[in-house]
């Protein structure tokens, strides 16, 4: 390789490296936030002391978690038991959206609206939840489960 022939070599390449540092220069991207919803079904806010109840110890843990955590106040549940308040808190619409107004049959199944977790899931994050309720279980067919990788 000539002198010259070395010399252009090394100044492209020094201008591919020059660039490729202020590329990687550029403002870091920022990492998505982890999302956990807690739901307890039948849970009295009012008894809970993140929401000011202070009578006796409670929730300690939960407390602790809401301290480095988003919460919500002053949120009514739109349907007085589980499927269609949490249809709406998995779709965003209401029961007569949805349709999830029984606790057999077709009308307790979740077939309207795309679910929390789908959107979760279409940005990327893993999706689970964790729950305990036999009304909500998959083996049931009700589909509230849409979206989750591990149910």
């Amino acid at each position: 390789m000539s002198l010259e022939s070395a010399q252009k070599f090394f100044r492209l390449h020094g201008i591919a490296c020059i660039l490729l540092v202020f590329a990687g220069c550029g403002p870091p991207v920022k990492k998505p936030a982890n999302v956990l919803l807690v739901v307890v079904d039948t849970l009295r806010q009012d008894h809970l002391g993140v929401y000011g109840y202070s009578v006796h110890p409670t929730s300690p843990h939960l407390d602790q978690f809401a301290q480095e955590s988003f919460t919500m106040h002053g949120l009514t549940g739109v349907s007085s038991w589980t499927m269609p308040s949490v249809a709406t808190l998995f779709t965003g619409l209401t029961p007569k959206e949805h349709g999830v107004m029984r606790m057999v049959g077709k009308e307790s199944r979740l077939l309207h609206g795309q679910t929390l977790a789908e959107r979760f899931s279409e940005a990327g994050f893993q999706t689970a939840c964790i729950q305990s309720n036999f009304l909500l279980r998959s083996q049931r067919g009700v589909r509230f489960d849409r979206g989750f990788q591990h149910w």
